[in-house]
């Protein structure tokens, strides 16, 4: 098992492929990825609206026996895909969540190694569906690292059908 700050290592460059979409022109930035998916900008503002969430509202409550209470899913999503396309520019888009990432990675940074084990319950469940194993910042900050790669691939996905581009 990594380190808890090898962790934090990772999931800081897991980003770091968004700031190679603001080459994109507006029009294949606000395109959607596939049928029935979102583009380009509703990923990017998916992944910093959630990142400003986690570092505002769930950090603070990871604490040991805490239960900690989420939005849905869905209100954050639905949030994100607005922003995604309220008019913001692919390149202040990617500045505000390469911000929002490095404020969260500092944020897990000030965190004692300790820290990251400590088990809280998530809305109620003791347990995390996908790892069966208790609630650790760890784990989380785990599945948003997965999270980042699952987005990477559907954006290069696109990207190398849509526009011959190749991965970054």
């Amino acid at each position: 098992m990594k380190q808890p700050q090898e962790i934090v290592d990772e999931f800081a460059q897991s980003i770091l492929w968004v700031e190679n979409v603001k080459t994109l022109d507006q029009a294949h930035f606000l395109q959607p990825i596939a049928d029935e998916k979102w583009s380009c900008a509703q990923i990017v503002a998916h992944i910093m609206l959630w990142d400003e969430y986690v570092a505002n509202e769930i950090l603070p409550q990871m604490k040991q026996d805490a239960d900690v209470r989420s939005k849905s899913i869905q209100e954050v999503n639905d949030i994100a895909t607005d922003y995604g396309h309220s008019g913001i520019t692919a390149e202040e888009l990617i500045k505000q969540t390469m911000e929002c990432r490095k404020k969260l990675i500092a944020s897990l940074r000030r965190k004692p190694d300790p820290a990251f084990f400590e088990t809280f319950t998530l809305d109620g469940e003791a347990i995390d569906e996908y790892s069966g194993q208790p609630h650790t910042l760890y784990g989380y900050l785990c599945s948003f690292i997965w999270h980042d790669g699952h987005h990477k691939q559907q954006v290069e996905s696109f990207l190398s059908s849509e526009m011959g581009m190749q991965s970054f």
